[in-house]
């Protein structure tokens, strides 16, 4: 099969990493080539697709990632909904 080309992608480790490495055969087997960059923080995912050094980052929801915008002035877009983690609050 002809390669389609690469996507570059920007994620927090757990789940979202672990995620798309299960994505990574699917996707080759469409002929992409998709290399996930674990990051620690929720900052610099931004950042790097801001800047153009990877193609899109998965770990945010539309919230955080409109007020990213906003408080630093970036220009990032949701080309998709991605999951939400459960949450579970207790009072005591």
């Amino acid at each position: 099969m002809e390669s389609k080309g690469t996507v570059t992608v920007a994620a927090t480790s757990v789940p979202h990493a672990e995620i798309l490495e299960a994505a990574v055969p699917l996707m080759a087997a469409k002929g992409w080539e998709l290399k996930v960059t674990e990051f620690t923080d929720y900052v610099q995912p931004n950042e790097v697709v801001e800047s153009g050094d990877m193609d899109a980052n998965y770990f945010q929801h539309i919230t955080y990632m409109n007020g990213f915008n906003e408080s630093d002035g970036t220009h990032l877009v949701s080309v998709g909904n991605v999951h939400y983690e459960p949450l579970g609050l207790y009072a005591g």
